[in-house]
């Protein structure tokens, strides 16, 4: 009977420090907050042509504008600054390799990668402070055919997308 009190008293100590342990709250992430940096779009296009100029400008914005977005949902608050006496900040910069490819000939067939679209992006954070790679991904599709065509900048956005999706997951695990 002794022996069954002592199992007993063990684990109903054990269970009384795993339910206090349970109920502590999970520390904080050591990131709070991200300043994005503006998405830098290289590209193979021709600088003399104002359209051309205004369509990846008007890509590297819209990139910029989900990414923050995306952060902000994540629940990150936004720096306007990369300020490097802040604790907690990490600044957030994209580079885009992107080859738009021409849609017309990726509509009609695509023969032997006739018209391919390609994305290679990759994603940092820096901690603000001490400068320091907090992490960095890469990203990479490309779009040879599809309905009509297919977006080559909407294949841009969800290999934003994806690079981000590894990134935020790494700032999550930090403690």
């Amino acid at each position: 009977m002794t022996m069954l009190l002592k199992v007993a008293a063990t684990l109903a100590l054990t269970l009384s420090i795993a339910t206090s342990w349970a109920d502590e709250p999970e520390p904080a992430n050591k990131y709070q907050a991200v300043y994005v940096s503006k998405v830098a779009v290289e590209a193979d296009m021709d600088r003399t042509s104002p359209e051309e100029v205004k369509y990846y400008a008007d890509i590297e914005t819209e990139a910029t504008t989900k990414i923050t977005q995306w952060f902000k949902d994540e629940g990150f608050t936004i720096a306007d600054t990369p300020d490097a006496a802040t604790d907690g900040l990490a600044i957030i910069n994209t580079k885009v390799l992107f080859n738009a490819g021409n849609r017309a000939l990726r509509w009609v067939g695509s023969f032997m990668g006739a018209g391919k679209a390609t994305a290679d992006v990759t994603m940092e954070a820096i901690d603000s402070k001490y400068g320091t790679k907090v992490t960095s991904q890469n990203a990479k599709d490309s779009l040879r055919i599809g309905n009509l065509g297919g977006s080559a900048s909407s294949m841009l956005m969800g290999t934003i997308g994806t690079a981000w999706n590894y990134v935020v997951a790494d700032i999550n695990e930090l403690k």
